[in-house]
């Protein structure tokens, strides 16, 4: 992992656009770390995040292709997976041994 992101960190002058698909942990059942080490590694004006929770693999492509064609401003930061299940009692859950 850690040459992975590596790699990956050096690349950023050379990526224009950086996508990060996003899931609701209720559903993968996880929490990652792909937005901080992108917000690490790269402008934060050429991040964005997708919502892939409930999406459809189509739908999903076309929000990212709507990021690529469009370039809004960065939504990063918008989907935040702890303070909602902080704020429905299930942070915890996560963190259980």
């Amino acid at each position: 992992m850690d040459r992975f992101n590596g790699n990956f960190g050096a690349l950023s002058d050379v990526i224009s656009v950086l996508i990060i698909l996003r899931t609701d942990p209720r559903v993968l059942e996880i929490l990652g770390t792909c937005t901080a080490f992108a917000l690490e590694t790269h402008d934060r004006a050429k991040l964005y995040e997708v919502d892939t929770s409930t999406a459809t693999p189509e739908e999903s492509a076309a929000r990212i292709q709507e990021f690529i064609e469009n370039r809004p401003s960065s939504n990063v930061g918008k989907i935040d997976w702890l303070q909602q299940l902080e704020a429905s009692n299930q942070l915890m859950e996560y963190f259980r041994n």
